[in-house]
Parts: C-alpha cells; structure tokens; sequence
C-alpha cells in the first residue's frame, strides 16, 4: 500500500512531500523531503501530475531543509546553465539529472 496522496489543488505552500516524484521515464522530479512552494506546485502542474504524497507537517527538520535549500540552490544554478537548452528533449532531461545528482553529492 503506497502513501496517501492528496490532488494537486489541496497541495499548498509549507506541505511537504513524503516520496520521490518522477516522470514516465523514471526521472526525479522532486525529492522526498521537499519543502512544497509556489513554484514546485507551478512545476507540478507543467509536469502533468494530478497527485502527491505530502503531509501537513510543516517544516521538515533542520538536516531535511538544509538538503532543501541546497537542491533549490543547485536547480537554480543548472536551471541557468540550461537555459536556452530544449528542456524537454529526452538527452537534455537525463543530462540534467545526472548533473544534478553529481551537484547534489558534492555538497
């Protein structure tokens, strides 16, 4: 039995998501542990997904936000460098993941 969900116009800013979200192909969307904001909810929406397992937990603590704000900081920064790249081409997603993760494992 999976984790409860809730549809995507219940989800709020200060949620946070209680697994890994991925796309079709197996991409990570947003890592469990995610502080739920505006944007990730905008994301969600571009990205198709109706649902979510979040809680109404407030804050993560202090180890999960940290890891947080340091994957925001890095999606911005890759978010940049792939700019003017086809974001939805199959190649460019995977290089960005695999540069994400990379980023992700050095800090």
């Amino acid at each position: 039995m999976g984790l409860p969900t809730k549809k995507l116009d219940q989800i709020q800013p200060g949620m946070v998501l209680e697994a890994d979200l991925y796309d079709p192909n197996g991409l990570v969307l947003l890592r469990a542990g995610t502080l739920i904001n505006e944007r990730s909810i905008r994301a969600l929406k571009c990205w198709g997904i109706t649902e979510a397992p979040v809680s109404l937990s407030g804050a993560p603590d202090t180890a999960t936000a940290a890891r947080h704000r340091s994957h925001e900081a890095l999606s911005e920064m890759l978010d940049n460098q792939f700019a003017l790249s086809n974001r939805e081409h199959p190649a460019v997603q995977a290089l960005y993941e695999i540069c994400l993760e990379r980023a992700l494992q050095q800090h």
